[in-house]
């Protein structure tokens, strides 16, 4: 999948985040051999040493925000959230498809 789909971010965006990362040597970029117009990205050593770290504060954070609250309250906040990045989604679809007709 395009990396840049993902995200829902645009192209210039991704290409300048992957190149920060590569600089800082936390991405490794490899021609597609499927298509040798893409490129593939793969992660560092570097990264791999920190992705645990990364992964254990984004629980706590996760964890800080749900605390207080309930089973229900924290289901209805998934549902909210599933909601929300649909619609994300589908505006980015429809803004992709609207630029890529008028070029």
């Amino acid at each position: 999948m395009e990396l840049s789909n993902l995200l829902k971010v645009d192209k210039a965006t991704t290409t300048k985040a992957v190149q920060k990362l590569m600089k800082e040597d936390y991405i490794l970029r490899e021609r597609n051999h499927k298509d040798s117009r893409g490129w593939c990205l793969f992660p560092s050593d570097r990264a791999k040493d920190i992705y645990e770290y990364i992964i254990q504060e984004e629980n706590k954070n996760i964890e800080l925000c749900l605390t207080g609250l309930n089973s229900e309250e924290r289901s209805t906040i998934c549902k909210l959230l599933g909601k929300m990045s649909e619609n994300i989604s589908s505006e980015w679809h429809e803004l992709k498809n609207y630029s890529a007709g008028n070029k």
